[in-house]
């Protein structure tokens, strides 16, 4: 049986993170697959365990643990064999490129980029990906899941001749509307039925626009008062000091629930009165999507392919714009359960069309078997 090797910096509640996860599932029948996790987060182990897939996790915290980390990956590619060694993020890229260079140029290594660009991007992980660009010429195929991720990488000299782009897909079944789900997150949170809650789903990161949401919703709050802020996923947690900062200055300590890190965050959505995206970039936005398919209605900024998946322009908004989050807050808030149904269903029908699994697998089969052909 082919086998596949993906290499992930971490393996929390994320985009990338949930795709790695989608993609191993659909093609476990053709590809053996185990995973390495450069750090230590590793929230669905179990699940990957259940499907038959190992996990690695190398602990890499520096540069003496990177070192360790090349030599432990040699350990387990000697023993796994991949035919196809899949990183996820620049980190996970970073790694396996100079792997590849120092110990075995021999082997077929694809990258996986997800962002669209860098500007909103901490030092560190710029510099890695700038790096990248250099490194992108021992590569031997680059997927991208947005047409504008390809652009913005060629433009910092990434080498694309080999570049693909597949967009992601969604498990439609999974990410549905269930009342009995949204009855009980609503319980657990203490969340009572009247409240308009307002979803994110997702990973604290400047990039992710966190503080113009706050303000955006502090400013719609104030007219609309039953409404409360749920925040889940990885960095939504009261360790966070800036954010828990950011909480205060807009006095909002009643108003928004840190959920932080869930092993089922499908269940979160049907919870929501809407979801919010409002990311400064994006690649293909995967919670915009899942949310989409959940049949919630959906504000997002006009970054990446959102404009593609949230299909209703009055919710299309500008990044950077709190003025608008407030606006389409209020927007959302008045409409009619009539109204809203009418527009998620619609919304959620272009998703079926343009974004289904079926299609996904297929994209990834025919690039990854052309890629056997060649090792072989």
């Amino acid at each position: 049986m082919k086998k596949i090797l993906h290499v992930i910096t971490n393996l929390g509640i994320g985009g990338a993170e949930r795709n790695l996860l989608i993609i191993a599932n659909l093609l476990k029948e053709e590809y053996l697959t185990e995973i390495v996790v450069l750090g230590n987060n590793n929230l669905f182990e179990k699940e990957l365990l259940k499907e038959g897939m190992k996990v690695h996790c190398l602990g890499i915290n520096s540069l003496f643990s990177f070192i360790k980390g090349i030599r432990e990956f040699k350990k387990i590619e000697d023993s796994f064999k991949p035919d196809i060694i899949m990183s996820w993020l620049y980190h996970a890229d970073f790694f396996t490129s100079i792997y590849k260079i120092l110990i075995n140029r021999n082997i077929y290594l694809i990258w996986n980029i997800r962002a669209l660009n860098l500007k909103n991007e901490k030092l560190p992980t710029k510099m890695i990906s700038y790096i990248n660009g250099v490194l992108s010429q021992f590569v031997n195929r680059i997927i991208f899941n947005s047409n504008n991720a390809k652009t913005s990488h060629a433009s910092i000299g990434y080498q694309i001749s080999n570049a693909e782009y597949i967009p992601n897909g969604i498990d439609t079944e999974k990410f549905r509307f269930n009342s009995k789900k949204r009855r009980r997150i609503r319980k657990a949170l203490s969340i009572a039925d009247n409240i308009f809650l307002v979803g994110v789903m997702g990973r604290y990161h400047k990039v992710k626009g966190i503080e113009f949401l706050l303000k955006g919703y502090k400013d719609f709050s104030i007219n609309y008062r039953n409404t409360r802020l749920l925040l889940v996923g990885n960095g939504f947690d009261k360790s966070n000091k800036e954010l828990s900062k950011l909480i205060l200055d807009y006095s909002l300590k009643n108003e928004v629930i840190l959920a932080g890190s869930r092993d089922r965050p499908e269940n979160y959505y049907s919870a929501f009165d809407v979801f919010v995206s409002s990311s400064l970039s994006e690649g293909f936005p995967n919670t915009l999507a899942e949310a989409v398919s959940t049949e919630i209605t959906v504000i997002s900024t006009n970054v990446g392919d959102s404009n593609m998946i949230n299909t209703n322009k009055d919710f299309l908004i500008n990044p950077s714009s709190y003025g608008e989050i407030s606006s389409a807050l209020k927007l959302a808030y008045e409409l009619s359960d009539i109204q809203k149904s009418a527009m998620n269903l619609i919304a959620r029908e272009n998703l079926l069309l343009n974004f289904s699994m079926n299609t996904l697998k297929k994209n990834y089969l025919k690039l990854l078997d052309s890629s056997f052909e060649i090792t072989n």
